[in-house]
């Protein structure tokens, strides 16, 4: 379960998981963008997740 905003990144997302032959359901938020996490190393066996806040698109799922 996921979710993108109406823009390219949440397009191109969308547009990566259908060419893996996933069944993608649902509409892209069009008041929130899609966010890009990324991960600090910081040890070969750690890493620290780190994303923006609360206005993101993924951080309004709901199962």
């Amino acid at each position: 379960m996921g979710r993108v905003g109406a823009d390219t990144w949440g397009q191109r997302v969308l547009s990566e998981l259908r060419a893996e032959d996933l069944t993608v359901v649902g509409v892209a938020d069009p008041d929130a963008p899609t966010a890009l996490m990324t991960k600090e190393r910081s040890t070969p066996r750690c890493g620290i997740p780190q994303w923006p806040a609360s206005w993101l698109a993924f951080a309004v799922v709901c199962p």
